[in-house]
């Protein structure tokens, strides 16, 4: 059983046939798709140079974006680019079907939930990682994520929604669009 499919449980069945063929890699060991996004910055002058020091991509409308998800030892490495600009993070379960996501040394953990075939990624906690140090951090000094993925209208890609906000800041980014995985059919 497949990273997502584990950590969603019995909902699995009850989610999208587009979602559920983008999460799974089969004997693959990569996974890649590509499509258009959105990409917004808050409106807050702090907010938008935060998003500039931590290398966000820039803002900016049907932004070409290519997806790879790599197969790891314990969960799933996700390699977004969006025209060139590049975000990873690692993926993994952790015991009672937490999923943990960590850019560099943050570290989120989220509920993933399914309801009306949409799967919504629902933050429940949020750390600082050095090696197998890690402080947690309140509520009111974490970041924020928000995220859903559902089929597109043609049934041939994935619809992602994206929300990124800092503390006291607000929105960071948001970035939404469709992603096709290579291979699909039409």
């Amino acid at each position: 059983m497949e990273l997502y499919q584990r950590i969603i449980g019995p909902a699995w069945s009850s989610l999208s046939d587009s979602v559920q063929e983008f999460h799974l890699t089969g004997e693959k060991i990569e996974m890649r798709g590509q499509g258009l996004f959105n990409i917004r910055h808050g409106s807050n002058v702090m907010a938008q140079l935060l998003a500039c020091l931590m290398r966000m991509p820039a803002a900016g409308d049907n932004v070409p974006t290519e997806l790879v998800v790599t197969s790891l030892n314990e969960g799933e490495r996700w390699r977004r680019s969006f025209a060139g600009k590049t975000l990873i993070s690692d993926q993994r379960e952790q015991i009672g079907n937490l999923m943990l996501e960590r850019f560099g040394m943050l570290e989120l953990g989220f509920n993933l939930a399914v309801r009306d075939q949409v799967l919504h990624y629902q933050q429940t906690r949020a750390a600082l990682r050095v090696g197998t140090l890690r402080v947690s951090l309140p509520g009111w000094l974490a970041p924020r994520i928000v995220a859903s993925e559902r089929a597109a209208a043609d049934r041939a890609g994935v619809l992602v929604s994206v929300e990124i906000r800092a503390p006291l800041l607000g929105r960071l980014m948001t970035y939404t669009g469709c992603i096709k995985r290579e291979g699909a059919a039409s």
